[in-house]
């Protein structure tokens, strides 16, 4: 999947893999700003631990009585220092 923005532009791969069977810490990330690779960053940066993130945003939802929608992508944070120019 692929979205865009006039500044924005991010991209899910097309792979799919049993989450218990890699070590999400370990997954890796990047930016890339004019095809140059500007940060880099893994799942351990998201509270320690992807599932971390996730837990906290479904915990903080149910405290105020919200709910995420089915089939949505969700970001828990990012992984990359932003704002590298």
């Amino acid at each position: 999947m692929q979205t865009t923005h006039p500044r924005v532009c991010f991209v899910l791969g097309t792979g799919v893999c049993d989450p218990r069977r890699i070590d999400l810490t370990l997954v890796g990330m990047s930016i890339e700003k004019n095809d140059e690779i500007v940060g880099t960053g893994a799942g351990a940066a998201a509270l320690g631990h992807p599932l971390n993130a996730v837990a906290w945003l479904a915990n903080t939802l149910a405290g105020v009585d919200c709910r995420t929608q089915s089939g949505r992508y969700s970001s828990f944070g990012r992984a990359v220092r932003a704002g590298a120019n």
